[in-house]
């Protein structure tokens, strides 16, 4: 007899009546009913193991006496005592799953080692009872590794696999519970060595496909309520609320008081050391300097230009250029020492451990280059930084051929040297495969070995050929980007977009799929959508070949460059000189727009935007001097410079002439 089929043989001899109707007394049998089948007979079963397995006779203490009647009301009852039986045992196997071996995680073995566990803990005949335990245990085994087979196989059918909420959970555990109950049926009849009937059969299905829908139900409701819980939990932390109060009794998270204090250092808008946070680290390593006699440096940062962003933009805007800031204060100061704060306002400050003036002067001076916001209201279109091609253009065309060469220089500096002057305008990267190809183009030009020395004189490094070709390489810093295309048209999430290129970082070199590619496969686009962003990307492409075609003095049209032009199969009545749509221009893998993007070190911002640069002042530490005295000095000397570079006009924004730029500046190496 299943479990899950309420049997006389389970009530006391007398007092089998029919429950008088009425609301109340039917659910006082339906509780009378669960407490008993989920409690009491467990109990009973375990005090009979003991009998049989000890030499122990305990007899089972009774908690939860059988109900009085036997009705529809208690048959409910039963199953709904199962049911919590059966998740109970579910829950617990799951939750020690490595203590019973790797195969456990496999969720048809630990569905099966629940079931044989719910047989085992229903009490059997005293007749046999080894073997009808065993038996109990191979039918439970048996029937749920088919329910949850059953479910598994059934969530992979594409239209309940779509679906969610409690009704697909009802509807496939109830489908599965079903193929549970024939199984029990087939199992249970075999083990007895006997045919099963229809009316067996028909009443296990029956009654699976009931506890299986139940069982659905209340594991859909479990889990939604812990989701519930966990994120008012996690919403209480992230507030720094307690996890439970009642009167004055709080209960928080593991090191919350010290997480608190911590907290209360940092600033909330960019992350870094608030001013408090700040004076701390400094008065520590101050400190530090003394105790070692080390030498400790800090700069003193004032952004440029700032207000006018506020004032034009609005302060969200403004919060937005802080945390962009802050974000480019930690990348550009690397070092695990060194510690970036935020003062206030549009104030920040740095502190350089084991760091000497004149390194904190190059540090300082290089970010005043490195530091460079163009800020909108919305992020720049296509068109929009068009207008900056033609500049960028004639920065390159006035490349110089020839250049003078180091007494003694190898051929392969010489290669490192020229990649990185002209790198932040074409957007190369300083990469052992670009030198290689740079040294290999460089003994074509001057018919030199490889491995030679040079010896000072000047050489031509560039012809016109050349030249064009680092314009055109430059035209792609200005193409839309595929995947921003997709996310501005609706076509692909954010989520969807940097999960496929991930896969596609992973890919082997000369193998990477193109991103189009990866997202048709995990079917997050289709393949027009993919073509119709490509049309975007082509358009734009031909459009800078174009102005590359007519720019005075770069000879493109003799440089065996074949210009651009888009293909037939994707020709629109758009005119291609000009983009369909706007597009966001934001550096991988950031595809968020905010309005705000770093500027190359020459680059030159587009109409509607306005230019965020910063003014620095370092100073080093002077022994026996307060912490107060120090940030004096940077503040007074940061003001200073200020007042120079505002003279310059460059806090609007810089001029070739008026900055020397070296490689070093964009690398913050060790003292």
């Amino acid at each position: 007899m299943s479990p899950l089929h309420h049997s006389k043989t389970d009530k006391p001899e007398v007092g089998l009546e029919q429950s008088p109707g009425g609301s109340t007394a039917g659910v006082s049998d339906v509780l009378s009913a669960a407490a008993y089948t989920a409690v009491q007979k467990p109990v009973d079963s375990v005090a009979q193991i003991v009998r049989h397995t000890t030499s122990f006779k305990p007899e089972a203490p009774v908690i939860f006496k059988p109900p009085i009647h036997d009705n529809n009301w208690t048959t409910g009852g039963a199953m709904v005592g199962s049911v919590a039986e059966f998740f109970a045992l579910a829950k617990t196997v799951g939750g020690v799953r490595s203590a019973l071996g790797r195969a456990s995680t496999i969720p048809i073995l630990e569905a099966g080692t629940s079931g044989a566990l719910f047989e085992v803990f229903q009490p059997a005949s005293d007749k046999d009872f080894a073997a009808n335990k065993f038996k109990s245990a191979a039918v439970g085994f048996g029937t749920f590794a088919t329910m949850d087979g059953a479910s598994l196989g059934l969530g992979r059918i594409p239209l309940l696999a779509k679906s969610e909420g409690l009704f697909k959970t009802m509807s496939v555990n109830g489908a599965s519970g079903a193929a549970g109950g024939f199984a029990h049926s087939i199992l249970g009849a075999g083990l007895d060595g006997r045919t099963p009937t229809y009316s067996e059969v028909k009443g296990d299905v029956v009654s699976y496909a009931a506890f299986g829908a139940m069982f659905g139900a209340l594991d859909h409701g479990a889990t939604k309520g812990k989701q519930a819980i966990t994120a008012k939990i996690q919403d209480r932390i992230a507030n720094g609320e307690p996890i439970f109060s009642i009167g004055p009794i709080e209960m928080h998270q593991k090191g919350y008081h010290t997480k608190a204090k911590e907290l209360s250092r940092v600033d909330n808008l960019t992350g870094l050391k608030n001013k408090a946070g700040g004076d701390e680290v400094l008065r520590t390593e101050i400190s530090r300097a003394e105790r070692q006699q080390e030498p400790l440096s800090m700069t003193y940062m004032d952004l440029d230009g700032f207000k006018g962003v506020n004032d034009k933009f609005g302060h969200h805007q403004g919060d937005q250029v802080l945390k962009e800031v802050a974000v480019q204060i930690k990348k550009y100061f690397s070092r695990g020492t060194d510690k970036p704060v935020r003062e206030g306002g549009d104030e920040f400050m740095v502190v350089l451990p084991d760091t000497n003036l004149a390194h904190a002067e190059n540090l300082a001076s290089g970010f005043e280059k490195f530091l460079r916001l163009a800020v909108g209201k919305e992020a720049p279109t296509p068109a929009q930084l068009h207008q900056n091609f033609p500049t960028e253009l004639t920065k390159i065309k006035d490349i110089p051929r020839s250049i003078p060469t180091g007494e003694g220089q190898p051929l392969n500096d010489l290669a490192v040297e020229l990649i990185s002057s002209r790198m932040s305008l074409t957007g190369e990267n300083l990469k052992a495969e670009s030198v290689k190809a740079e040294v290999q183009r460089l003994k074509e030009r001057t018919g030199l070995p490889g491995n030679h020395l040079l010896d000072g004189r000047t050489l031509q490094v560039y012809n016109d050929a050349d030249i064009a070709g680092l314009a055109q390489k430059a035209s792609f810093r200005f193409l839309p980007q595929i995947g921003q295309v997709l996310k501005v048209k609706g076509y692909a999430t954010e989520a969807q977009i940097l999960e496929v290129m991930e896969i596609q970082a992973k890919q082997p070199a000369g193998k990477k799929q193109l991103l189009g590619e990866l997202l048709v496969q995990k079917k997050y686009t289709t393949q027009a959508q993919v073509d119709d962003v490509f049309r975007d990307q082509m358009i734009a492409k031909e459009a800078l070949s174009r102005i590359l075609e007519v720019m005075p003095g770069l000879n493109f049209q003799q440089s065996g460059i074949k210009p651009y032009r888009l293909p037939e199969r994707f020709q629109t009545a758009v005119d291609p000189t000009a983009l369909r749509m706007d597009v966001p221009r934001v550096e991988r893998p950031q595809l968020n727009t905010n309005g705000i993007r770093p500027l190359g070190i020459f680059e030159s911002p587009v109409t509607g935007e306005l230019v965020v640069g910063v003014s620095t002042g370092a100073v080093q530490w002077k022994p026996g001097e307060t912490m107060e005295a120090l940030k004096y000095r940077g503040d007074k000397l940061m003001f200073e410079k200020k007042d120079v570079r505002k003279g310059l006009g460059l806090r609007q924004d810089r001029q070739d002439k008026q900055v020397q730029v070296r490689a070093s500046d964009f690398v913050h190496g060790e003292n």
